[in-house]
């Protein structure tokens, strides 16, 4: 009996340790996109045309690829929301990322933002209200390199 109560204390601690203190207290990323950001990405190039932007999808981490330009690199991604919302960009770099929604052109502002402390590599996230369905463009400026991470999801 005493074996079986310490093996559930080790496999609590050991469950609570695979996400940092940090990815729990932040308004902006959860425990679950922490265990997804952690897993294996997706590779993606994107495009220097925004209506050509190769389809994302939400809930997976994305490496991706940007086109290396003078001053910098660029592109974009296109990525559908099924379900209107709250939904947070977060990537490992801290490119600029703009969203326009692609059937309208309406350009969409963050409701709110900031860095992300103590979540492994995550350092940037964005928060977005959708109130409707349709296909959204992300484009990304960036100074630090032609290679970054990112990750839309969906907030509870």
């Amino acid at each position: 009996m005493i074996l079986f109560i310490f093996s559930l204390l080790l496999g609590s601690t050991s469950l609570a340790a695979d996400v940092p203190a940090g990815c729990k207290a932040s308004r902006n990323f959860s425990a679950e996109a922490y265990r997804v950001w952690i897993g294996d990405g997706t590779k993606v190039s994107a495009s220097v045309e925004q209506a050509r932007g190769p389809i994302v999808a939400t809930g997976q981490r994305i490496e991706l690829s940007l086109m290396s330009g003078g001053s910098g690199s660029n592109g974009f991604v296109k990525f559908d929301v099924a379900t209107p919302g709250s939904y947070v960009i977060v990537s490992d770099a801290y490119p600029r990322m703009d969203v326009t929604e692609l059937a309208s052109g309406t350009s969409f502002n963050p409701v709110d933002f900031g860095k992300i402390r103590d979540c492994g590599t995550v350092s940037k996230a964005l928060r977005f209200e959708f109130a409707k369905t349709g296909s959204y463009s992300l484009g990304f400026v960036s100074s630090h390199g032609a290679r970054l991470n990112f990750m839309i999801f969906k907030m509870p």
